[in-house]
């Protein structure tokens, strides 16, 4: 089990890095993976990726609370839904990797075109 909570959530010097780990494979259309308010040695994480049946976009959410003792940010890979083909809400390139504040709700909304998504 905790390798798996590696996969999902591991901490690197002072930050928390979400989904680095998360094997293409498992960004499949319809895939829903879910961390529901887990304890890091850093804080408190729960996160939802979900992937739309139709492969063409899907949403990832959650929250970050950091423990009393650090307050590290939180850094989401996205590197593996951009292997994927997916790009942001707007259509732009999705970046590497995207930081969100200590003690906040994040939502991330992601697209690909139709033809990547049938591939």
């Amino acid at each position: 089990i905790n390798h798996v909570v590696d996969m999902i959530a591991v901490e690197r010097g002072d930050s928390v890095i979400a989904l680095e780990g998360i094997p293409d494979a498992w960004l499949f259309p319809g895939a829903r993976i879910a961390f529901n308010d887990v304890t890091t040695a850093r804080g408190r994480l729960t996160l939802l990726l979900q992937i739309a049946k139709d492969g063409k976009g899907g949403k990832l959410s959650g929250s970050y609370s950091p423990s009393e003792k650090t307050y590290p940010p939180l850094l989401l890979s996205l590197a593996g839904l951009k292997r994927q083909g997916f790009r942001d809400s707007k259509g732009n390139p999705m970046p590497d990797a995207m930081s969100v504040k200590s003690g906040r709700k994040f939502e991330v909304s992601f697209t690909r075109q139709v033809a990547q998504a049938l591939q």
